[in-house]
């Protein structure tokens, strides 16, 4: 079973989110907001990496085996 626009949404937020940690990145006084920009935006990445994960892994296993249309 699918959640309707979940990958879309997770896309699009992601995508804001990476946009404003670029900003505060290109806005950062000193180096340690750079740093903070830069692991907000590694976790996003990597939060995004693992819902796209998920929902293939929960593919893979349920939808195929057991036939249901997904």
């Amino acid at each position: 079973m699918e959640i309707p626009g979940l990958l879309e949404m997770a896309a699009a937020l992601a995508t804001l989110l990476f946009a404003i940690m670029g900003l505060r990145w290109i806005a950062a006084d000193s180096a340690q907001e750079r740093e903070e920009a830069k692991k907000g935006m590694i976790y996003i990445v990597t939060g995004l990496l693992i819902v796209v994960s998920a929902h293939a892994i929960v593919r893979q296993l349920y939808c195929t085996p057991l036939g249901i249309p997904c």
